[in-house]
């Protein structure tokens, strides 16, 4: 299906928007009729009657900053600019990420507060698979995720080890 242009979508949606004022203003029958008049889909006028804007007038889902994040981030880049007469890419790029590793240790840190958790109360799990068994004459232990050449170990001599590293955050 082709890509529409510009002006099309512009006069979708004013198209969208005279059908959603004339069904408003009792002008045409019901939505139905206002979208076969003004060549908008029935779909798209029900939604925008209920409120819901175009998608491509909503903040993307993807999108990591906020406005006032963004605002931030802007106002720095302008007052470098301003300064040294320069604002490298490389320059916003730290700010950037400066701006987003204080938002995410905010965010922890006040969890951890709210619910009165301790540094001795957070832990870190690990797990790992081991087998032992017996390749000639030696006892062996080989980790089951291990890549490269594999040695063939006797089937009736093996067993299966499960190794779990348990650290606390306090030390």
């Amino acid at each position: 299906m082709a890509r529409r242009s510009a002006p099309l979508l512009v006069s979708s949606k004013a198209e969208s928007q005279l059908a959603v004022s004339s069904v408003d203003n009792k002008q045409a029958q019901n939505s139905r009729s206002a979208a076969a008049v003004y060549d908008v889909a029935d779909t798209t006028l029900r939604s925008r009657r209920a409120g819901v804007p175009a998608r491509r007038d909503c903040q993307p889902n993807s999108k990591k900053l906020t406005k006032p994040e963004e605002n931030v981030v802007l106002r720095a880049a302008l007052a470098r600019l301003a300064s040294t007469g320069r604002a490298t890419l490389s320059s916003v790029q730290i700010g950037l990420r400066h701006v987003l590793m204080e938002r995410t240790i905010g965010k922890e840190l006040f969890t951890k507060a709210k619910y009165g958790i301790g540094d001795e109360d957070v832990y870190n799990f690990d797990e790992a698979d081991l087998m032992m068994g017996k390749i000639t004459t030696q006892l062996v232990m080989t980790n089951v995720e291990r890549r490269g050449i594999l040695k063939a170990v006797e089937p009736s001599n093996r067993e299966w080890v499960t190794l779990i590293a348990v650290i606390n955050a306090a030390g």
